[in-house]
């Protein structure tokens, strides 16, 4: 095993992770298939808005009923994105696994086994914000269970650097809410 590979390994273990309700799917892809990722539209104009997030501080600062307008454009921009997205998604607006993410890659646990090195075309779907994501994993392990389930691990193969950004800043933002939980109830 190569240096690079191990401090790699290392630093995936170590980045943060969290259990989180998704809807889930996967398709095993054939060994020349190629699969793809794209990023939702949702996850487009959210990406637009973080980018224009520095433009509106400064607007803030000279005008800020021009900003909080801005603001609230952008509020029901986001909520016709997520009327539709509900209705481009149909029956994927439900949770219906619960997974562990890095963003690295992800583990899950299902009926049946997968090969060690199986490439997945995967979709993601987050909730309730409905970010969508679709990438190419591969399964690094699949263990059996004492319940007669397997745990699958994954890594993340072929995801597109947009999809890996939003991604990372969903994390953040579920950890953020996780710990603003915790708090009030202490």
């Amino acid at each position: 095993m190569s240096e690079g590979f191990a401090k790699d390994s290392e630093e995936r273990r170590r980045s943060f992770r969290l259990d989180d309700e998704v809807h889930f799917s996967y398709r095993l892809l054939k060994q020349d298939e190629e699969g793809s990722g794209e990023l939702s539209p949702i996850a487009q104009l959210r990406e637009l808005s973080q980018q224009g997030g520095h433009i509106l501080a400064g607007i803030r600062k000279s005008d800020p009923e021009i900003a909080q307008y801005l603001a609230l454009l952008d509020k029901k921009i986001e909520i016709i994105a997520q009327m539709e997205e509900k209705k481009r998604l149909g029956d994927e607006t439900k949770p219906n696994l619960r997974i562990n993410l890095s963003q690295h890659g992800l583990s899950f646990r299902q009926k049946k086994p997968l090969a060690d090195g199986a490439r997945l075309q995967i979709k993601l779907i987050f909730f309730p914000s409905l970010l969508s994501i679709e990438c190419v994993g591969r399964v690094v392990y699949c263990n059996a269970q004492e319940d007669g389930s397997y745990k699958v691990g994954v890594e993340f193969d072929n995801i597109d650097e947009r999809q890996q950004e939003a991604l990372i800043r969903y994390m953040l933002e579920k950890q953020s809410a996780l710990l603003r939980k915790e708090r009030g109830r202490e």
